[in-house]
Order: structure tokens, then C-alpha cells, then sequence
């Protein structure tokens, strides 16, 4: 008997959304940006034989799935993960704000769970600009910055120096600059060992342990200079061999070797003072070099026609962000005539790129042109 109800409730719950506006329900109205049509899922368990409520549920789980899939479009997978909570409390915990209306596709009951599917109208460009408020759109700003981790053996009179100044220094020097920094001491000695020697392995597995872009590694040495003729003073001379490191290809982005030197009333705070100079100065050089660098990166536009669906747009963006000669894939537009990408490029030019979309099997595309700074594509049917 009550399988005959949950099938009569479940059976007016299907006529109630097929009859009225054909399953259309109207949630807030905007002017200026028409949206995009997406179709998703959402799913909840049925509690209690509360048909009522699982269907609510899934309902809302559709919605909030129609938002999640222009969220990915905009933002990189790994500002998903490390910014889950503040996307998900600010975006969507509110989907409602940005859907403008939607269609019930289907819907059934499938054992435990109520399954709705809908076509919802979602705001791309309020969820972009939202986006954007929150500081987590991938912009032009974060190739300038990368984050970075210091790994650097440090000696006195070639005896290990557990201080750690030269690398506080340098750590500074990059954080002034503006650049976030992360303290590697999570990383096994063997590891740094490994590091240290130059085996570039390394690098990469470090970069995707502490999650960072670039790895600055190498050594500081300071030696005793004189104690002759200083009225009782020490003065030492600290050398530095450092190397910034890309550690996604374990690319060598630049070497520099500093020297400076440090006066003082004794041994200790003569050879501090002097490693500490010699790691601010490695830290403001390569700051500015590893800015520069990243600076000079050939940015490129992808201008794509006949892009129908967000689900086509994702491809696109998982596709060039796994070539090697891009570091940065952000979205700007998102409409069938016209869908625009720009592309951070580390490596390669324009015609490297049209190469690769010609040869994929993930796409049919026309190649309709390539310049210096941008291409322009259609998508086949």
C-alpha cells in the first residue's frame, strides 16, 4: 500500500510540473545579460517516503549544478580546491540569484533518490563578475606573481649554518615585492638533499607538494675576511649561487650570484649580517627578474564561433590547459557566436597552438585565422 502512494504522489508531482508552464518557473528577472542555457542534474534521497521534499531537493541540487559548471569555466581547478568554502558560501549558496528561469526536463524516482533534470537561463556575466569581486578570476596579475618556496643550504666557514638568515632575508625580499611565498620545511631532507644535487625530478615533485610555480634553490656561503686592522671588528664576505626554478617543467627561469659583506664585533654577527645582505639583494634581483620574465610571456586570444553549450567551453579549457606551452587559461566570453580565451603562454607562438587544435581528436575545428596575438577558430558540427 504505501509503494501505491509514493507512485500516486510521485505520478501528481510529474503532472504538476508538466502542466503548469511547462515546467517553466520564473526566478528573477535581469536586464542586460540574456544568459546561457545549461542543462543539469540534481539528486537528493527520498526520507521518510517525503516525495515532496526529495523532489525540492533535487531541484535545488539542479540548480546548484547549472551554477557550478560556469564557476569552472571561469576559475582554474586549483582555486576550486583551495577556495571551495568562499565559492561556495558566496556563489553557490545563491543560485537562485543568478538563474533567470528554467525548464523541467525530466524526472523520476530511482529507488532511493528523486532525479530532476533541467535547462536552466544562468547569468554568465553576474557569476563572472562576482567571480571577479572575490579576487578569483585567473587574471594577468597572477602570472606576475607566482607562488614561490625557498630551499637554500646555507654555511659559515664551510660549516652548516642553521640560522637561516640569508634565506629569511631573501623570504622577505620576495614578500615585499609582492610575491607569496611558501615556507618549505614540510619537504624531507633527503628531498632537499636531492634538490640541492640538481636532480630536477625533484623539482617537480616539491612544486606539487608545497603547490607552488617556482622554486628558488641554491647555496650562501660566508667566509671570514679579516680581523686585521678593524679596531677588533670581524668582517665577512657572503656569497650566493641561486637559481629560480619553474617547477612545473623544472625550467631554469634565471641564475644569479651576489656577494656582500658584513662588519661586525664578532665572528657570528659578522657572518649573519653578511648573509642577510647578500639575501636581500638575491631577493630583489630575482623578484624583479622572475617579474619580468613571467612579463615578457606572449599572450594570445582564441576567438571560437559556434560554441553551443558550456559543457563545450570546459573542453576547450581543460584542452589548452593541458599543453605545455600554456601556464594560464582565463575565459573572457562565453556566447555561441563568439567565445573568447586568452592564453598565458610560458612557451611556443600562435602557430604552435592552431598545430595542436588541428590535430586533436577532441575537436572539429576550422582554423579561419593566426596572427601574432590571437587565433580565430570555428567549431564543426
Amino acid at each position: 500500500m504505501r509503494n501505491v502512494s509514493l507512485w500516486m504522489c510521485l505520478g501528481t508531482l510529474m503532472c504538476f510540473s508538466a502542466g503548469c508552464a511547462g515546467g517553466r518557473k520564473m526566478v528573477r528577472t535581469f536586464s542586460g545579460d540574456p544568459g546561457q542555457q545549461i542543462e543539469a542534474e540534481g539528486i537528493a534521497p527520498i526520507v521518510d517516503g517525503d516525495l515532496i521534499a526529495a523532489r525540492k531537493a533535487a531541484l535545488a541540487d539542479a540548480q546548484k549544478n547549472a551554477v557550478e559548471k560556469v564557476v569552472g569555466v571561469y576559475v582554474t581547478a586549483q582555486t576550486r580546491v583551495e577556495k571551495a568554502v568562499t565559492i561556495e558560501s558566496n556563489i553557490l549558496a545563491r543560485t537562485e540569484g543568478y538563474i533567470t528561469q528554467y525548464d523541467v526536463l525530466k524526472e523520476k524516482k530511482d529507488a532511493e533518490f528523486y532525479r530532476i533534470t533541467i535547462k536552466a537561463i544562468v547569468k554568465l556575466q553576474e557569476i563572472s563578475e562576482d567571480l571577479d569581486e572575490l579576487g578569483l578570476l585567473a587574471t594577468a596579475k597572477e602570472v606576475g606573481y607566482p607562488r614561490v618556496s625557498i630551499i637554500i643550504q646555507e654555511t659559515v666557514n664551510d660549516e652548516i649554518s642553521e640560522a637561516g638568515s640569508a634565506e629569511m632575508a631573501l623570504f622577505k625580499a620576495l614578500i615585499d615585492y609582492g610575491y607569496p611565498v611558501v615556507e618549505s620545511t614540510q619537504i624531507s631532507e633527503q628531498d632537499v638533499e636531492r634538490a640541492l644535487d640538481g636532480n630536477a625530478s625533484f623539482y617537480t615533485s616539491i612544486g606539487e607538494q608545497l603547490k607552488v610555480e617556482i622554486l628558488v634553490i641554491g647555496t650562501v656561503s660566508a667566509q671570514l675576511v679579516t680581523s686585521e686592522g678593524l679596531g677588533g671588528f670581524m668582517s665577512y664576505r657572503a656569497t650566493a649561487n641561486l637559481k629560480a626554478i619553474r617547477t612545473n617543467d623544472a625550467k631554469i627561469l634565471l641564475t644569479t650570484s651576489d656577494v656582500q659583506s658584513g662588519v661586525d664585533i664578532t665572528d657570528d654577527a659578522a657572518a649573519q649580517k653578511a648573509l642577510q645582505a647578500v639575501g636581500k639583494k638575491a631577493g630583489v634581483t630575482i623578484a624583479e627578474d622572475i617579474a619580468s620574465s613571467l612579463k615578457r610571456q606572449s599572450v594570445i586570444g582564441v576567438t571560437i564561433a559556434g560554441v553551443e553549450s558550456i559543457e563545450t567551453v570546459n573542453e576547450f579549457k581543460r584542452f589548452f590547459e593541458g599543453l605545455s606551452e600554456v601556464d594560464i587559461v582565463q575565459v573572457r566570453t562565453f556566447s555561441s557566436a563568439a567565445t573568447e580565451i586568452d592564453l598565458y603562454l610560458s612557451s611556443g607562438t600562435p602557430q604552435d597552438i592552431a598545430e595542436r587544435l588541428t590535430k586533436t581528436s577532441t575537436f572539429n575545428v576550422t582554423i579561419n585565422s593566426v596572427s601574432a596575438f590571437e587565433i580565430a577558430i570555428t567549431v564543426q558540427p
